[in-house]
């Protein structure tokens, strides 16, 4: 009442002495910033308050607020029918999606300036409800088989409760030992406690998926530029897509004959699909995500073969001489001597540019990761270099979070976690709405612990750090694990440097071969015949046999469409 109180004040003070419009203008103003809490950023640049300045203060405010939405509704209808999202779910996996991208806008600018506290406190805790709360039930409720609304509504709540009851033990336990056995909690702070917990959890994740993530990236752009890795790269996904496709079909009891790897080359796999579901009853409630599984292995598989016959054309392009690239499938009609230059000198080009940009930005991030809170933070010594220049700080400070956010999540979406399995991002608006909630939740979780690592990467005070940082810093342990545990980043980018997945499942292969062999030859078979070079390269992704395989099916279904 006392805020009103003062309001009102103001407003008489002001308008008792009206003399022109200006100063009414000025008044409203005024009144309107007190009644906010708007901090005047602009004045940080030498400008006066006056209603001018306040007036571009609250146009930028709303652009900061409005670029987020547009990106966030271009980025759901990348992935998603806007139809397909019901009105509450679509709600909250909006919101899911654009606070965090609110929050990665907001730190460059809380590293220069200040943001309000307020702000930071009723972020947190809007990304702590969603989630931890609101985006699990939702998720729970889609995926649920019941028909009913009531009936899914109790299925879901009980899936949670279950979760819940478990986290409550968990936190208990962790209670219980920092309290009786390293005497360094009270229950008066048990917030800090809370925030710490999800901190840590968060953390977890993150350390392991920026560390992956700062070595696929730039990998990965720079193949794209080579069209022979990206075609071998193709080849060889091809034999696994295709068949997770038709175990998904035999799985949702459609004709075992359907497709098969040696007989299926010579028909569209997108001609069967029709075919098949137009003879035979299909329920879309079958399995939890229903039809769209399929869909998305269905759409995942006619890019790959989309991208594969471009990359034939270019090569074809290439070896005639003539200098002109016909792309008969492109959405926009290019000159063929365009597209030859765009494609075979333009593109490559630019991605080997940019891969090597990407690979700099890990380069400088790893470095400060190893030596955080030090003086030898490469990203703390960049940003150093640009406190002239508040818009250069910045967008410097931008590219750095963003480029993290971006490795981050490139890196979750092709985890191979068994959740990941169901819950797999597609273009062209493939994705089914539990994969979206289920992304949604992982990107509200993640966000906040990246970003506080970023923080910590630069020496500048910051009021999100003052809010979250010293809840985690609160406790000792959180201290340093905080401080410590950033650094075990060289683990999952030695593992991804060394393809680790990939050799510690030739070495499960080659044991299941020496198996069967000893098998084979205690039941006086050939052994020569069990160990020959075919069959070890079957199981080698990276063999000729293996990449022969993946070619004949991409061409195969090539020829099918023309």
């Amino acid at each position: 009442m006392s805020s009103w109180f003062n309001v009102g004040i103001l407003c008489l003070l002001r308008f008792k002495n009206v003399q022109d419009n200006k100063i009414i203008f000025e008044a409203i103003f005024e009144v309107f910033l007190h009644f906010l809490k708007i901090p005047v950023y602009m004045t940080h640049l030498g400008f006066p308050i006056t209603p001018t300045v306040c007036l571009i203060e609250m146009l930028g405010l709303l652009l900061l607020l409005l670029i987020p939405a547009l990106f966030t509704l271009i980025w759901i209808y990348k992935y998603i029918e806007p139809h397909s999202l019901i009105s509450i779910p679509g709600i909250f996996v909006f919101l899911g999606l654009y606070v965090p991208f609110v929050v990665t806008l907001l730190i460059p600018i809380d590293v220069t300036w200040d943001v309000s506290l307020s702000i930071w406190r009723f972020l947190y805790w809007l990304t702590f409800v969603l989630s931890w709360i609101i985006l699990p039930f939702v998720q729970g409720y889609m995926e649920s088989k019941f028909s009913t609304p009531r009936s899914r509504l109790s299925d879901s709540f009980y899936k949670n409760l279950r979760y819940y009851l478990l986290l409550t033990f968990l936190t208990c336990v962790v209670i219980a030992y920092l309290r009786f056995a390293l005497r360094t909690m009270s229950f008066s702070n048990f917030k800090e406690l809370v925030i710490s917990l999800t901190y840590f959890w968060g953390l977890l994740f993150v350390i392991f998926l920026l560390g992956n993530g700062f070595v696929y990236v730039p990998v990965s752009m720079w193949k794209k530029a080579f069209i022979t890795k990206r075609a071998a790269l193709l080849e060889r996904q091809a034999v696994g897509v295709y068949s997770k496709l038709q175990a998904r079909l035999e799985s949702y009891s459609l004709p075992s004959s359907s497709i098969s790897l040696n007989n299926g080359r010579n028909q569209s796999s997108s001609d069967f699909f029709t075919s098949s579901l137009t003879d035979h009853a299909f329920n879309p409630h079958s399995s939890p995500n229903g039809m769209s599984n399929v869909i998305a292995l269905q759409t995942t598989w006619n890019q790959m073969v989309k991208e594969y016959n471009r990359i034939m054309l270019i090569k074809t392009a290439k070896a005639s001489g003539s200098y002109r690239l016909y792309l008969p499938d492109s959405y926009i009609p290019i000159h063929p001597v365009v597209a030859y230059a765009f494609y075979v000198w333009i593109l490559p080009a630019f991605r080997i540019l940019f891969s090597i940009f990407m690979a700099s930005m890990s380069v400088i991030i790893v470095v400060s990761e190893v030596f955080l809170h030090t003086q030898y933070s490469l990203v703390g010594i960049i940003l150093q270099k640009f406190t002239n220049s508040s818009a250069t700080s910045i967008f410097v400070s931008f590219l750095f979070v963003y480029y993290m956010r971006y490795c981050t999540y490139k890196s979750l979406m092709r985890t191979q976690f068994a959740p990941h399995y169901y819950y797999a991002l597609v273009p062209f608006r493939a994705t089914n709405t539990a994969s979206l909630i289920y992304f949604a939740s992982q990107l509200c979780r993640l966000t906040l612990p990246l970003c506080y690592n970023f923080v910590s990467l630069q020496p500048y005070p910051t009021q999100f750090h003052q809010f979250y940082g010293e809840s985690i810093d609160l406790l000792p342990l959180g201290n340093l694990i905080s401080k410590r545990y950033p650094t075990f980043i060289l683990l999952p980018i030695i593992f991804s440097m060394i393809s680790l997945k990939y050799r510690l499942r030739q070495f499960i292969y080659s044991i299941t071969l020496r198996k069967s062999s000893s098998a084979s030859s205690s039941d006086d078979f050939d052994d020569s015949s069990l160990n020959s070079e075919n069959d070890d390269d079957l199981f080698n992704e990276t063999s000729a046999a293996y990449l022969a395989e993946g070619r004949a099916l991409l061409l195969g279904t090539n020829n099918a469409h023309v």
